[in-house]
């Protein structure tokens, strides 16, 4: 059932993409009719729980169904909801087109308002190659947050545990919001009216940021604790592993390999880079000469964000022929 609904959503998401599902607002009021009554463990445990326990009783009820239809049918919306937020591929299309006009202001605009959470920025723009950076490591994580880690989810516990998934997901973006740091698209009707998610904090320390400087503090601001909950990077920690191993079956093994077994060894390792080690591995990815000219490293950041594109779209056929294989067994 689960391979048939992944195939189905995808399908969707493909023709119609999943935004008609994704309306966050009851998320919303749902959390500060929460927080009003509850706070710290107690309140993160409810927040989590009780959503996931509703899944779970209509998938009980649900279930035999229609000969198995209605049961389907609830995989498939609770999955679409479940994927990541915002249009991945319209966004990176935006930012490689400033990006190739060496508008790097405008592209790092950009890259904040399709920010997803847990990737550090402290130094915002100070070089065309640290936004390149920051452009690439943020693509692997947003295709990891939107795709990978739900489908993990699903694979492991059913719709409950993709909706559990994307919940955190949502908090983590919710308490961005609250400190003050840009919420990012993952959450952007949870912190912003539907749509209407704006990195008010990233334009403004760029609008007094020439390239080549050092930006203003403002994004330095945010309590460490804030950038990457613990809860989310434990739940990611397997499902990024995994699509770290993913990667050296789709690129270069050995060295993908190699940089795979020093992630593993550190355990504490932020989701988004522990991806772009494994991934930038996989790609033979090396730091540009020291003396490469601007356009040399734009034409070099285009290619690459574009050979990281590919590289997840392999690596999501390899998740699926697994996810086949063991849909074949079990």
């Amino acid at each position: 059932m689960e391979f048939l609904a992944i195939l189905v959503a995808l399908g969707i998401v493909q023709l119609r993409g999943s935004t008609p599902l994704q309306h966050d607002r009851w998320y919303a009021g749902y959390r500060r009719w929460v927080a009003a009554r509850l706070h710290g463990i107690p309140r993160q445990a409810v927040l989590i729980l009780v959503p996931v326990i509703a899944v779970v009783l209509l998938q009980r009820a649900a279930s035999g169904r229609l000969f198995g239809l209605a049961e389907l049918v609830l995989f498939v919306l609770v999955l679409l909801y479940a994927l990541g937020r915002g249009n991945l591929a319209a966004a990176l299309t935006d930012y490689l087109q400033r990006w190739s006009r060496g508008d790097f202001q405008a592209a790092f605009r950009q890259l904040s308002t399709e920010a997803a959470g847990g990737l550090p920025e402290p130094d915002a723009v100070v070089h065309p190659q640290a936004l390149h950076e920051l452009a690439r490591r943020r693509l692997y994580y947003r295709h990891f947050e939107r795709l990978f880690a739900v489908l993990f989810w699903f694979v492991v516990l059913g719709p409950a545990g993709a909706l559990a998934y994307r919940i955190v997901v949502l908090e983590r973006e919710a308490s961005r919001g609250e400190s003050g740091m840009p919420a990012g698209a993952a959450s952007a009707a949870v912190v912003e009216p539907l749509g209407g998610a704006v990195d008010d904090v990233a334009a403004a320390a760029v609008d007094d940021v020439e390239v080549g400087a050092v930006a203003e503090p403002a994004l330095e601001a945010v309590p460490a604790a804030v950038e990457e909950s613990a809860l989310l990077r434990w739940i990611e920690w397997l499902p990024a592993r995994l699509a770290g191993i993913s990667f050296a079956l789709v690129g270069d093994f050995d060295a993908c390999l190699y940089a795979w077994q020093r992630v593993m060894a550190e355990a504490r390792l932020a989701t988004a880079e522990a991806l772009e080690r494994c991934g930038n591995a996989a790609l033979t990815f090396a730091a540009p000469a020291v003396e490469a000219t601007t356009d040399t490293l734009i034409a070099r950041g285009s290619r690459e964000l574009q050979a990281i594109e590919n590289l997840n779209s392999r690596a999501l056929l390899v998740w699926l022929a697994i996810i086949a294989a063991l849909a074949m067994i079990f």
